[in-house]
């Protein structure tokens, strides 16, 4: 068994690789090689270096690991102090511990050679390079709890436990908005308006939302057209085959903090549910924020339960820096495919 970076000649293994995984609820499970192209190997800051496979002696692929960076505070640019495991799949399934440990070594060796100083396990939005869409659900929440052998496996590598992401889904089958004498004033004064989601002004959103089917609900004071809140929303339908629902994702809120955001938001996403109710759609999944904590409230009030948490895992590698010229001497920000 030896470990080696992507070729060209390699998606299709990984795609039969990927489906022959255990069934998880947060996976995507009927992919494709033209998936795989458009939303992993067709990104522009994609590095063949960084997706490492293990390979038998017969040349099939048993496991892989791929590991990418962060963006800076202002989403115009990778943040290449920040690693990524974007996504470990171990092989055969996780009964080669050993091997298992060796191919997430080498993907950390990657990231810090390349000058990351820590790692997050998964990708934890807006550190999301690639597999949105793929795993997690309507964002990126780092390691669902349900998925518990890839969680053992980070722990033993020395990653620790730094926070969750609920993970909330409501089915509109039943509901019904709530109604109040402020959420009555709320609709006096204003009305929703629906439409296609605005291109993706930032590059980082515009190299990973840009590439979903997006739809815009605004908030907007009657007369005036001033916009008090906007949700943007997904639809999940492609991945959600599997769960053989037809659903959508919330995958950006506005700022929910100003002194009316929470009722502004709770009028909108309420009204946002009774539409999609009316076209279908059966379930709507939400990932609250921990920086904004009246997402959860209004989520609550709404009737969204649980159904998954993910467990954000970082490492820090500052203390355990190699002298240089120990790892890989291979300049990945080349972004050439091996042919």
């Amino acid at each position: 068994m030896r470990i080696r970076p992507f070729r060209n000649s390699d998606p299709p293994a990984l795609v039969q690789l990927w489906r022959r995984l255990p069934p998880l609820p947060m996976r995507a499970q009927n992919i494709s090689v033209g998936i795989l192209e458009e939303h992993i190997f067709a990104k522009p800051y994609f590095d063949r270096l960084g997706f490492l496979v293990a390979e038998s002696d017969r040349g099939e692929i048993s496991g892989f690991v791929h590991a990418a960076f962060g963006v800076d505070a202002e989403c115009c640019h990778l943040d290449k102090t920040i690693g990524v495991v974007a996504l470990f799949v171990p092989p055969d399934g996780g009964h080669h511990d050993l091997l298992a440990a060796e191919l997430l070594e080498r993907a950390e060796d990657y990231l810090r050679d390349h000058g990351a100083r820590s790692l997050i396990a998964g990708g934890v939005s807006p550190h999301h390079p690639f597999y949105l869409g793929l795993y997690g659900g309507s964002l990126l929440p780092g390691i669902v709890v349900s998925d518990a052998w890839t969680i053992d496996r980070f722990l033993a590598a020395g990653y620790v436990r730094t926070g969750e992401r609920p993970i909330l889904r409501r089915q509109l089958t039943d509901f019904r908005p709530p109604v109040d004498r402020e959420l009555i004033r709320v609709r006096r004064s204003h009305q929703v308006v629906s439409g296609e989601a605005p291109v993706a002004q930032r590059w980082c959103d515009a190299c990973t939302l840009g590439l979903l089917h997006r739809r815009r609900f605004e908030l907007r004071e009657r007369g005036l057209g001033d916009i008090a809140a906007s949700l943007d929303l997904w639809d999940m339908g492609p991945w959600a085959v599997s769960w053989g629902l037809n659903a959508m994702g919330v995958c950006r809120w506005s700022d929910c903090s100003g002194p009316h955001g929470t009722l502004c938001h709770l009028f909108l996403l309420g009204e946002a549910m009774k539409m999609l109710r009316s076209e279908g759609v059966s379930v709507l999944e939400v990932q609250p924020q921990p920086d904004q904590p009246q997402q959860m409230d209004v989520c609550r009030r709404l009737g969204f339960q649980t159904i998954d948490r993910g467990v954000v895992l970082t490492k820090d590698l500052a203390s355990s820096e190699r002298a240089p010229g120990s790892g890989q001497e291979e300049n990945s920000d080349s972004k050439e495919r091996a042919e």
